[in-house]
């Protein structure tokens, strides 16, 4: 009888049967000193696909014996001649052998075998090298693996392009060997693929397969190879070869073998897709995939003392050479395969041309798996009204709101509709009420999916290539702010615009904005230009949210109320199947499901189970549910649950690492819906926000701080390692742990990055806590924080609490950095302080800027004093800057213009793009007051282009309203009113509502020169807490608009802030206008010339138009 070693042996290279060593452990390497010997049968692959022409004049079981014949027949002499002198059958790869020699004289016994074989079968490639091997041990799952690689192989590969038997002749002396050891059987096992053990002698077999070759970098192979045979034994599929090209670890897998299935296609590329994200998220690795579908020939090579399980086919040839088309981490695929996978989400079809084929092959770059889950129960018929309302909209391209409270089927209502338009692609941005804070998070999302969840340009490059509107600026843009968060959101905006835009112009595309309610204000400023374009870009956009949340303009909403008494019934009645005849029951399950969908389903679920007492309520009904589950499964979900709403599923096995049987208990999760798994798969959520807020709250203070410690280790370690890690996440973990003064760091980082995003808000509340954490346990903290408590203070423009907390930091050198941010939002006296006895260029211009804001007289010496002192191009440009906006601002237009002018140069050589825009504002301003309008409107727009790129909203409003007041001296005023209005936008968005009221005056002026006087009260109105020159100009406005009774009193009034203000401009109009109404043409003629001195081209050409008013 024969032993199980006799039954694997044949399956086995013989080196690895007959060893004189113990095999080596899984990851270790063993190094050989040996002779390499390859054989290539030439043109071989093609012929299954003839098999299959000629299948329709034969049989095709006979004509797949025929090939196999015919490939046994090249093949046994092969197999003959390396197992008469001594040789190894390394491995079978399609169409060629590779052979190891080893032990003495391994170079005099692979010359011969090759030379016997060129005696019968003088057409084959043969390529011979002698020298160091190295044959490393790979495993993953049931699996496992020797990889020959080192010199002895790369010698082999540059000689493999030859036609002529080549060696290299390294014959060895004898070797004293030991004696033959035999391995442990179940070792020996695993190096055959599952799916092909207990395969006896099958008869050849021609079918249709997918082929799957994966390559990445071999310095990573034992990582890759144990990913790549998990997910094949998960998925499936059989990892059949794994060998070493240069520096690359080259894999090929197969669907379809050794039986087909129903979905071979949809396995192999989910497959590829969770092989790809894997690697990429938990080690990094840049691994490449391509696909093909095709007839091969499936069969079993030897003659009994060797045999082999291999395939043969045209398309394993294609699916290996469409890797060269693949970059960075890209899926390539054969159009055929991609058009028969109907989930498939992929980019356009491309023509690409590959060795050995005469005509360009059909591919296309897949981005992931579309995700359609059918909800139970089927709310078709109960929500066929709000169904029928959707569908209107989307029809008729008219942006939707779909609103509900929770539970209530608004996920289904979309996912309902994507069903019935299976031709339409789905982009699904998600908000999310927990974890990182990151502006446009939700659209990071819907980019993910479309290029797979590796943030890497090659990734979104297959998404993008292709799309007509897509720039290659706008791609760069995306990858760095999908892979880092790059705070640069005006340039991200319009990337995202194109992108989408892109997408609806090439094919059907709807945009689904999930939880609108917890949305980023970002994300929101973009999907309101979006709805506003929808009608143009072809777009869908469809959003849900929750009652009372704001809505963005324009949209129709579609509101979810509880379900109508008989359609409850009738779907409870459904649920409880066998049960649904019990009306008493049924009454119950409707009085405590208030029409909800979810919770009706919930209490019927309940009932079917046999529960005799339906809970009082559902959060009752959930800690029942939590009750019910195992100690292991009881124990992830706690851990679960200190992780958030929506979790990463590597950090929550890590995190359960302790747990006994801690797999058994995630799997009883998913089995009973407690978690589930999005649509990329790398990342799980709570069915319902309930159950984690249960699973929380029912834990002690100490255990939740407890594994909060633990998550925050987790995180650290992943950071020091180099893992990119949210500092929002880190903060909210470590605060709640054990040693919340750990937290102080990622709290100031994570207030930093509010503010670069500018979300001053934010930033405040994330400094707030860590004053509070400094207060409490840390007080020595307290200066580090107190400085981001500061900067947050100050972008909300409040610079007395800035100036405050500044001081509380202790640190002298703050002073001149601190007073430079006051002067520039209009502090001047709180600057001036700052600066008070601090050295430097950078002081002297603030002290000079302050002066002058505060109307001092030394104003003028400290400015020469500041330039004097500027020894950087940095300090010269910022007191150029400030220079020539006093000298504007007291009416010297001509040399104010000048200054800017060189002030613009300077920063522009000293590499300062934020210092050069504010220049070009300051001198768009001045080029405007004295009439020369086209060249203002140039230098806001310049500098609008610089603050789109820096995303900073301050700015960015800033440049806005200079635009729009610059535009409003044109016939345009209509296109400066959208520029104010954009600007006011971003203000509240942003939460900088002290920057609103000199807005307000900018619009109130704006309407008034376009003759809408009945608007400019209620902008001034809006204009509270004003000062300086802002006060002047809505005092002198409100005049102007005033009923004529009130006239004299109002014009006098203006007339003496104005003086107050120092704003001679202002006060020269305010004594013209009340000597237009006088009739005084004197007074008129001489404030005309003055204001024309003055340079003051449109107030001077406002009095003329009075003055022509007038009889002479």
């Amino acid at each position: 009888m024969s032993t199980p070693l006799q039954l694997i042996a044949p399956w086995l290279p013989r080196h690895l049967v007959e060893r004189r060593t113990p095999l080596p452990e899984v990851g270790l390497e063993e190094r050989i000193t040996g002779t390499l010997l390859r054989f290539d049968i030439p043109d071989f692959t093609s012929r299954p696909d003839q098999v299959n022409a000629d299948g329709k004049r034969r049989r095709e079981r006979a004509a797949a014996e025929d090939l196999a014949s015919a490939v046994e027949e090249a093949f046994r002499p092969i197999f003959y001649s390396v197992d008469r002198h001594g040789g190894s059958l390394a491995s079978l790869e399609g169409d060629a052998v590779l052979a190891l020699f080893r032990g003495p004289h391994h170079g005099e016994r692979a010359r011969r075998a090759m030379e016997d074989v060129i005696a019968v079968r003088p057409t084959l490639h043969v390529a011979i090298a002698s020298g160091q091997i190295r044959a490393l041990q790979l495993g993953g799952g049931e699996q496992r693996h020797e990889l020959l690689h080192g010199p002895a192989l790369l010698a082999l590969e540059q000689l493999e392009s030859d036609s002529a038997a080549i060696a290299l002749d390294f014959d060895e002396p004898g070797v004293t060997e030991g004696p033959l050891l035999s391995p442990p059987e179940a070792e020996l096992l695993r190096f055959v693929p599952p799916a092909l053990r207990g395969l006896a002698n099958p008869a050849p077999v021609h079918r249709r397969v997918v082929a799957v070759f994966v390559a990445a970098p071999l310095n990573v192979a034992p990582a890759v190879y144990r990913a790549l045979a998990e997910e094949a034994e998960a998925h499936h599929l059989v990892l059949l070869k794994v060998r070493a090209e240069r520096d690359q670890l080259v894999a090929l897998a197969l669907a379809g073998v050794p039986s087909a299935g129903e979905d071979d296609g949809g396995r192999a590329l989910a497959f590829a897709l969770a092989s790809r994200d894997r690697l990429v998220d938990t080690s990094g690795v840049r691994v490449r995939l391509s696909m093909a579908e095709g007839p091969v020939l499936a069969f079993v090579l030897g003659d009994g003392t060797r045999l082999a399980w291999d395939v043969i086919g045209d398309c394993v040839n294609v699916a290996y050479r469409l890797l060269a088309e693949a970059n960075g981490t890209e899926i390539v695929a054969t159009s055929s395969l991609v058009e028969a996978v109907r989930e498939a989400i992929a980019g356009p079809t491309l023509a690409v041309s590959v060795r050995g084929k005469s005509r360009p092959i059909a591919v296309r770059r897949v981005m992931g798996m579309r995700t359609i889950r059918r909800v139970t129960p089927d709310l078709t018929y109960p929500r066929r009204r709000e169904l029928a309302q959707l569908d209107a909209c989307l029809d008729a391209n008219q942006p939707v709101a779909v609103i509900g409270a929770a539970g209530q089927g608004k996920r289904y209502l979309w996912q309902e509709w994507s069903a019935r338009n299976p031709t339409w692609r789905v982009l699904r941005a998600t908000c999310r009420d927990h974890g990182a804070v990151r502006p446009m998070a939700p659209f990071i999302g819907a980019i993910r999916r479309l290029g797979g969840e590796a943030p890497t340009r090659t990734a979104l490059q297959a998404a993008l290539r292709g799309l007509p509107d897509m720039d290659d600026r706008a791609t760069s843009v995306l990858d760095a702010f999908v892979a880092s968060g790059a705070p640069q959101l005006g340039a991200v905006s319009s990337a995202l615009r194109q992108l989408l835009t892109g997408l609806a112009g090439s094919s059907p595309t709807a945009l689904v904005f999930e939880d609108l309610q917890w949305a980023d204000d970002d994300a929101l400023g973009l999907l309101q230009r979006l709805i506003h374009e929808s009608p143009r870009s072809g777009l869908r956009v469809l959003v849900t949210a929750r009652p009372r949340t704001k809505l963005p303009a324009g949209l129709n909403a579609v509101d979810l109320g509880p379900l109508a008494a008989d359609s409850s019934h009738e779907m409870v009645r459904e649920l409880l199947g066998e049960r649904g005849t019990d009306e008493a029951l049924i009454t119950r399950i409707l009085q405590r499901g208030n029409g909800i969908p979810r919770e009706l389903v919930a209490l019927a679920d309940a009932a079917r189970r046999g529960e005799v007492d339906l809970p009082e309520s559902m959060e009752a009904w959930y800690a029942a549910r939590i009750d019910t589950l195992d100690l292991a499964a009881r124990e992830v979900l706690e851990r679960a649950a200190i992780l958030g709403r929506t979790l990463d599923q590597g950090l929550l096995r890590r995190l359960s690492a302790d747990v006994p049987r801690a797999e058994e208990g995630l799997r009883t999760l998913f089995d009973q819906r407690l978690l589930v798994a999005d649509d990329l798969g790398a990342r799980i959520a709570f069915d319902r926000e309930a159950t984690r807020e249960i699973a929380y709250m029912r834990m002690t203070s100490p255990r939740r701080r407890q594994l909060h410690t633990r998550v925050g280790r987790v995180l650290q370690a992943r950071s020091a390692a180099g893992a990119p890690v949210a500092p929002e996440v880190l903060a909210w973990h470590l605060s709640r742990s054990d040693a919340p003064v750990e937290a102080l760091g990622p709290l100031v980082e994570a207030s930093r990055r509010a503010l670069a995003h500018g979300r001053p808000r934010l930033a405040l509340a994330h400094a707030e806590q860590a004053v509070r954490i400094a207060r409490q346990h840390h007080p020595d903290s307290l200066p580090q924080v107190q400085r981001a408590l500061g900067d947050a203070m100050l972008a909300l423009g409040r610079a007395d609490l800035a100036l405050e907390a500044f001081r509380n930091t202790g640190d002298a050198a703050l002073g001149v950095e601190v007073a430079a941010a006051l002067v520039g939002a209009g502090f001047a006296r709180e600057a001036l302080t700052a600066v008070t006895n601090q050295p430097g260029a950078m002081a002297a211009a603030v002290r000079a800027r302050a002066l002058s804001l505060l109307g001092d007289k030394s104003a003028g010496e400290a400015h020469s004093q500041a330039l004097a002192a500027a020894g950087t191009p940095e300090d010269r440009a910022r007191a150029l800057r400030f220079y020539g906006a006093d000298l504007t601002r007291h009416d010297r237009f001509t040399e104010g213009i000048d200054v800017l002018e060189e002030a613009v140069r300077a920063a522009q050589r000293a590499g300062e793009p934020i210092g050069r825009a504010d220049a070009l504002d300051l001198l768009g301003s001045a080029l405007a007051i004295v009439g020369e309008v086209d060249r203002a409107i140039l230098s806001h727009r310049t500098a609008l282009s610089m603050r789109e790129v820096q995303g900073k909203p301050e700015g960015l409003a800033g440049t806005l309203r200079r635009l729009g007041r610059a535009e409003s001296r044109t016939p345009q005023s209509g296109r400066a009113l959208g520029h104010l209005v954009a600007a006011r936008a971003i203000l509240r968005d942003a939460g900088l509502e002290s920057r609103l009221s000199r807005l307000e005056v900018d619009l109130a002026e704006v309407r008034w020169r376009r003759g809408e006087a009945e608007h400019v009260r209620r902008h001034l109105d809006a204009a509270t807490d004003l000062s300086g020159r802002a006060r002047a100009r809505a005092t002198l406005l409100g005049a102007l608009v005033v009923p004529e009774a009130e006239r004299p009193v109002a014009t006098a009034r203006a007339l003496e802030v104005c003086e107050l203000d120092r704003w001679r401009c202002g006060a020269l109009l305010a004594t013209a206008w009340q000597a237009y109404h006088e009739h005084d043409a004197t007074v008129l003629d001489a404030i005309h010339h003055d204001l024309a001195q003055l340079r003051h081209a449109e107030f001077s050409e406002l009095v003329g138009t009075w003055r022509a008013a007038l009889p002479d």
